[in-house]
């Protein structure tokens, strides 16, 4: 393969609730308004033809720089697990999606689908796109609300042809109906799903039934921290609730089961507490840095509190995500600009991360 070479182009977009598409949910920047599911083809849109001749020639492609940062600083990527076979949920069906070559087929046999902005949470990185909850925040904040709930159940799209489904919200498990519709028009037997839930609900009986259809079944647990302060990060989340629905999930034996956090500010102490908690319930546990929004990255710490910190990783396993926070803990960045976005927070939701962090509180108050 190419030094640039991925295989999503030829197999891939992902898709948001109101229909929009992107190549992929590691692609930096926007995507042109007419990536549209409801306008089309979406795998032949000018945009997807450019990058897929682009890596013919084996030339970088702008919108993939997430990926090639990631590799020079940790040395993996989605681009690479995808293309070697070890990315959560396809595993070795990566077989079933065409390779980088001039006479492959576009097709769309892997989706990564938004179903809804309908969500339960109103966790602290996202926004009114992504979850309801956030609505009455967004409003006090002035930012944009969308009318009403955005839902697209890609009625007019194909998918018999799907060998790999990513399917998040919103929350997701809220819509078990759409869920199941989806379901019914794909080749259960041949497609390998991933369900990406914030694990404060359950699938119902009928969902599993058709999950234990499927070749390959994934649910990835959306979890940030062990203990109250994943409540913070997650408002509408209850710990003990999660901590719950965490070891149900890790009993059944339709799925493999996952969780993912995101690094940030508030957690950039303590995340390793939930890996190893996972670990010890033989439960794989991943993370990533936070992209956005800005203010939330770990780099904005004081600089005494970022060094303590590089001190503590230094110890640690050199798994990827640790790797990539050493890197964030090295960047430059502005108390300031934490403190300020922070505090507007705090005036809406009348909280303080401080209640919940008393540890890297009490790491601050020494600066």
């Amino acid at each position: 393969m190419g030094k640039y070479d991925c295989i999503l182009p030829w197999n891939h977009v992902r898709v948001w609730q109101t229909g929009k598409a992107w190549p992929c949910c590691q692609w930096v920047g926007e995507a042109p308004n007419d990536m549209d599911v409801n306008n089309g083809d979406v795998m032949n849109h000018p945009l997807m033809v450019d990058i897929r001749n682009r890596m013919l020639e084996d030339k970088p492609v702008k919108g993939c720089s997430r990926c090639y940062r990631l590799e020079r600083e940790t040395g993996t990527s989605m681009r690479l697990d995808v293309n070697t076979g070890i990315f959560g949920g396809i595993g070795q069906d990566v077989d079933r999606m065409v390779p980088v070559h001039k006479d492959s087929e576009p097709k769309l046999r892997y989706l990564e689908l938004s179903l809804s902005n309908a969500c339960n949470n109103s966790c602290r990185m996202c926004g009114p796109a992504l979850s309801t909850h956030w609505y009455k925040d967004a409003k006090a904040l002035g930012m944009a609300i969308p009318k009403g709930i955005q839902y697209n159940p890609l009625n007019k799209t194909d998918l018999s042809n799907l060998r790999f489904l990513k399917l998040l919200g919103g929350e997701p498990l809220l819509h078990p109906k759409e869920i199941i519709d989806i379901l019914d028009r794909c080749d259960l037997p041949k497609l390998n799903l991933m369900l990406i839930t914030n694990t404060t609900m359950r699938p119902t009986e009928e969902i599993i039934e058709r999950f234990k259809k499927l070749n390959k079944l994934t649910v990835t647990l959306s979890i940030d921290a062990y203990g109250p302060l994943n409540e913070f990060l997650r408002t509408g989340s209850h710990w003990e609730e999660v901590k719950e629905n965490l070891h149900w999930f890790s009993e059944q034996d339709w799925c493999k089961l996952t969780v993912h956090g995101v690094i940030t500010l508030y957690n950039v102490n303590c995340f390793m507490k939930l890996h190893n908690y996972c670990r010890e319930l033989g439960v794989f546990a991943n993370f990533m840095v936070v992209e956005g929004p800005e203010y939330m990255r770990p780099r904005h710490l004081p600089k005494q509190v970022k060094q303590c910190l590089l001190e503590q990783y230094e110890h640690e396993e050199k798994l990827s995500f640790v790797k990539d926070t050493i890197y964030e803990l090295n960047q430059p960045g502005q108390w300031k600009t934490f403190r300020t976005e922070d505090s507007r927070m705090n005036k809406v939701r009348k909280e303080r991360f401080e209640d919940y962090n008393l540890e890297l509180a009490e790491m601050i108050s020494l600066t």
